[in-house]
């Protein structure tokens, strides 16, 4: 995320546009198909389990910056709930 964000400052600078539309579709489909399905609960758990008063205010700036990135991403589907579609609604079964 941070990589592509850079990308997106630099090509924004130079005025780039056909670049732009790459990175602006590649932070979109990273956000929608992979960070936007775990932060909520990564940030959650490090708020819960952290005994650092540090580690729990970065994991709050950290989700708040994410809820900002967030918006205007459609089609996120949380960890839990994609867990329970793909996997404990799979036709898979263990053999043992």
């Amino acid at each position: 995320m941070a990589l592509l964000l850079r990308k997106k400052l630099y090509t924004q600078e130079n005025g780039d546009r056909e670049a732009l539309e790459v990175i602006n579709n590649a932070l979109y489909s990273f956000f929608r198909d992979h960070l936007g399905r775990w932060y909520r609960l990564f940030t959650e758990i490090l708020k819960e389990q952290s005994e650092e008063e540090y580690y729990r205010v970065m994991g709050e700036l950290l989700r708040a910056f994410l809820e900002k990135e967030r918006e205007g991403v459609d089609g996120i589907v949380d960890v839990k709930t994609y867990i329970k579609e793909v996997l404990e609604g799979s036709s898979w079964k263990c053999g043992f």
